[in-house]
């Protein structure tokens, strides 16, 4: 049995390509630490251990068992987490998002609120390319607290449906926004001014104009992350509304449950 410290201590990370291949070639049962998601990344996903620490100072083990996620799960795993995202992996805590918006967006309202997300061990992962099922259920066998956060339109509703099984026997919660998206729930509270002023509008509301409306515009002139960073700005300016209260109940739960390490579940 050979083990193995952090192994890419001092390395060069071109090196980092050929680690693993040196490492498996060695004839011997291998037990390795690595703080590096590039090392992470090459090493088979079945041969991952994920080690909790609880409250009480109890070690637990997670790991993904055979058969625990199909063919095409393991692939986009592989490809849109483990290689593009390896660093989600040593998270805590996964905030689950449909799309652009909330990816741009939640960071800045938790920075709002003064909260490191990322020192916190709590991450964002958009769904739409690797699967909700594939990510709620890696997230289930490895440990990892998750929360699914949906638009309350039509599709948000089934995302919420899909996901709400795999919460109820892992790590998992769902949240459906009131609003049909995270935009419209920024405008339901307060933050009217700004969408008109980013899509370039006077500040009283046009005959017949509707909010979806000025809120396509102002993403069509600014973009989604530009449209993020003006709201950020916006919640953090003095006299401001604040985060959206459903916002800030999911990301100050995150972070509680991040700090107290309560996805390892009772002892």
């Amino acid at each position: 049995m050979i083990s193995v410290e952090d192994p890419e201590v001092h390395l060069h990370p071109l090196m980092l390509n050929s680690l693993w291949g040196l490492i498996d070639r060695l004839p011997a049962q291998k037990i390795l630490t690595t703080n590096c998601p590039d090392l992470l990344s090459a090493i088979p996903l079945r041969s991952l251990r994920r080690m909790v620490r609880s409250r009480r100072g109890r070690a637990r083990l997670f790991q993904v068992p055979r058969g625990g996620m199909s063919r095409d799960e393991m692939r986009r795993i592989a490809y849109h987490l483990r290689v593009r995202r390896g660093s989600a992996l040593f998270m805590r805590y996964w905030l689950l998002v449909e799309g652009e918006t909330e990816f741009w967006l939640l960071p800045e309202a938790a920075r709002a609120m003064d909260l490191d997300l990322l020192a916190e061990g709590v991450d964002f992962l958009e769904f739409a390319q690797c699967g909700l099922e594939s990510l709620a259920t890696l997230a289930n066998h490895l440990g990892i607290g998750w929360h699914l956060l949906a638009d309350g339109d039509a599709a948000g509703q089934v995302y919420a449906e899909r996901a709400r099984p795999l919460a109820s026997v892992g790590w998992g919660a769902v949240s459906v926004l009131r609003a049909r998206d995270v935009e419209q729930c920024f405008w339901d509270s307060g933050y009217e001014h700004v969408f008109r002023q980013a899509a370039g509008l006077g500040p009283r509301p046009r005959r017949k104009e509707k909010p979806r409306d000025v809120i396509r515009l102002a993403v069509k002139r600014l973009s989604k992350p530009g449209l993020a960073l003006v709201l950020g700005q916006a919640m953090a300016s003095p006299g401001s509304p604040g985060v959206p209260e459903e916002l800030e109940r999911l990301l100050r739960e995150a972070v509680l449950v991040a700090r107290c390490g309560l996805v390892v579940g009772p002892e």
